[in-house]
């Protein structure tokens, strides 16, 4: 787990070689163990290392012994064992145990087809001197980021804009105001290609660029394979058991102390069940949460303390320090922060990086096994509006009054066009009236209505038509949501040198849970609860009505506490109307009167009115968001 950085040119580089290191030493928190740069006349790498496997050995840039390919390489490829058998039998020889020098010669061996051996988490960046070309791949689901750009025939690229920034001060920093846009209504600080800052990129997940003399290809080389569902329930679960398990074992590869979140929820709760039984030692756990009854999960998690009988460690959250910490984290990471417990994260990652190195998350569940109930009903909502609006007839009176009266006590408009427009809008947070009425009018036009995000939901939701709606909206979590929350665990960890393995995000996995019918993953308690949900709203039927993750806890039914089992989704709320309205009341208002270049964005008299009030709902979030961008944009542009 590293950091790493480079620029890249084919027909030749005209930098000083003292660019690079200044760009890797803006890494280090990423990587405090070991630095290492490469130069030549068309490539420039640097490394920051955060030593987790071949402590000795695994000292990066590394060549292979011709030294024409050179590789630096952010993650842990958990299969590399396998696959260096593989280029064993082929009569390679290698000197070092790490999983980087693996990479190198299976590119030798395969060629750019080598990724799709890869299991892990990764930003590869491979120069091939014989071929003079630059190859950067992002692992499928996208834990590791790798961002880029380039000026006249350069490629720059870096695990951090920072990085970046640093190559040249002709890379400017300007606002992407779709990106900004796109803030604004999902909290996603990237979305397809695009960053906050207008010249600078994200590859995506799943993809690899190549650049040589015959210009730049950018290949999706991975997708979910969607469609096959396996019906028998049993054997469903008893696979899902075996998939985990396996996902999680692989994870455990460490020559570091390991550790894990436990939350109190059903994902921590069955990752430490698979880890515990790997353990000769009791495993190291932390729970983090707010002093505050409501804003912890300390109950839950004693409970699964008690039964896994790990080495658990509370920590409290100091309320006092949110903003100041919000405000020194925000300078790290770069951009706007994804969701307010992003800070709590980066807290408990600093504390917990003083007894180990890698800690292992349970993102990714929600998005493959049903965890957003709310969300994932609301398709059950959308199939009622289409029945209402195209076929009047399909129930009687009686019950198309009861049905209309529900949604609307939910939802703004029962007539939408479209999937896509339906979800743009109620998964927005900020509404596009919300953008008219805080934008300025120049700066409003420039998002265009948000034809650009909603065009990407479109594509993303009807990428195959073969899907149910239940599928597509898991598959729009999955291939929209989910990389946000992932950036966002990125970002707070290893902002404390810590490195973060999320199993559920194995792709074996994710496609494996993609053979489940949806049916297994939200189940209703009954045949009563699933004609009364007819005439019900998606807020009334979730977690009352149904069982959210069901085959997930139905697998290790019998390894869970069943008050774990039990319980419904928790989502780590932050008590942001009471910050706004207690506390830090005064904070809020110094930082929104005092003039900047926020307010050449923004209109300051309108902003000043909607945070005026902050005290119902969503207003807390949406004022938190605002707070974000105002401190990021007078930090940053």
């Amino acid at each position: 787990m590293c950091g790493i950085c480079g620029f890249f040119n084919p027909f030749s580089l005209e930098v000083s070689p003292e660019i690079i290191d200044k760009m890797t030493d803006t890494l280090i928190h990423r990587g405090p163990d070991d630095k290492g740069v490469f130069y030549d006349n068309y490539c420039a790498f640097g490394h920051r290392r955060l030593a987790i496997i071949d402590i000795e050995g695994g000292h990066q840039p590394m060549k292979d012994e011709d030294e024409n390919i050179v590789v630096v390489f952010n993650g842990e490829i958990y299969n590399f064992i396998e696959i260096k058998e593989k280029l064993l039998k082929s009569g390679y020889k290698f000197k070092t145990k790490s999983d980087t020098e693996v990479i190198i010669y299976a590119y030798k061996q395969w060629k750019n087809d080598f990724v799709n051996l890869l299991n892990g988490m990764f930003a590869i960046a491979i120069y091939d001197k014989i071929e003079k070309k630059l190859l950067l791949i992002r692992d499928r689901i996208g834990l590791k980021p790798l961002y880029f750009t380039f000026l006249n025939n350069t490629i720059i690229f870096g695990s951090e804009p920072k990085a970046i920034f640093k190559f040249s001060d002709k890379i400017s920093k300007k606002i992407n105001f779709f990106a900004l846009s796109n803030y604004l209504s999902t909290h996603n600080i990237s979305f397809k290609d695009e960053t906050l800052f207008e010249n600078i990129k994200i590859l995506e997940p799943g993809y690899f660029i190549q650049y040589n003399l015959n210009g730049v290809k950018k290949v999706k080389y991975w997708d979910i394979n969607v469609g096959n569902y396996e019906n028998d329930f049993n054997k469903s679960k008893e696979n899902l058991y075996l998939n985990l398990k396996q996902a999680t074992e692989i994870r455990l590869i460490s020559d570091v102390p390991l550790g894990a979140y436990l939350s109190g929820g059903v994902d921590s709760t069955v990752l430490i069940s698979i880890i515990q039984k790997n353990f000769k030692e009791n495993l190291k756990t932390f729970t983090i949460g707010f002093e505050k009854e409501g804003y912890n999960e300390f109950y839950f998690s004693d409970i699964v303390n008690n039964k896994f009988k790990t080495d658990n460690e509370k920590i409290i959250f100091p309320e006092n320090e949110y903003f100041d910490i919000l405000e020194e984290y925000l300078k790290i990471k770069e951009f706007p922060l994804n969701v307010p417990n992003e800070i709590l994260i980066f807290y408990l990652s600093k504390h917990l990086k003083k007894y180990i190195t890698v800690v292992l998350s349970g993102e990714g569940s929600d998005e493959i096994l049903g965890g957003y109930g709310l969300f994932l009903r609301s398709a059950h909502d959308f199939v009622k509006m289409f029945i209402l609006k195209n076929c009047p007839d399909f129930f009687s009176d009686e019950i198309n009054g009861f049905i209309q009266t529900n949604l609307k006590k939910y939802y703004k408009s029962l007539n939408y066009s479209s999937i896509e427009e339906f979800v743009y809008n109620n998964y927005s947070n900020f509404t596009i009236n919300d953008k008219n009425f805080l934008l300025n009018r120049e700066y409003y036009k420039k998002i265009d209505n948000d034809i650009f995000l909603k065009n990407e939901f479109s594509n993303i939701l009807n990428f195959n038509k073969n899907l149910n709606l239940y599928d597509k909206f898991l598959y729009f979590l999955e291939k929209f949501h989910l990389p946000g929350l992932l950036l966002r665990l990125d970002n707070a960890t290893m902002a404390a040198s810590v490195e973060a393995r999320a199993p559920f995000t194995d792709y074996n996995f994710v496609n494996f849970c993609f053979t489940i019918p949806f049916k297994y993953k939200i189940k209703w308690k009954n045949e009563k609860f699933q004609l009364d949900a007819v005439i019900e709203n998606a807020r009334t039927i979730s977690e009352h009505f149904d069982i959210t993750k069901y085959i997930l806890k139905e697998s290790f039914k019998n390894e869970i506490p069943s008050e774990i089992y039990n319980r419904n989704k928790w989502s780590f709320p932050v008590p942001l109307n009471e910050f706004f309205n207690n506390n830090f009341k005064d904070y809020l208002i110094d930082i929104f009167k005092k003039k900047s270049i926020f307010y050449d964005i923004f209109n300051y008299k309108n902003v000043n009115n909607f945070i005026s009030e902050v005290n119902y709902k969503d207003k807390g979030l949406k004022t938190w968001m605002l707070l974000n961008l105002k401190l990021w944009i007078e930090n940053f542009i």
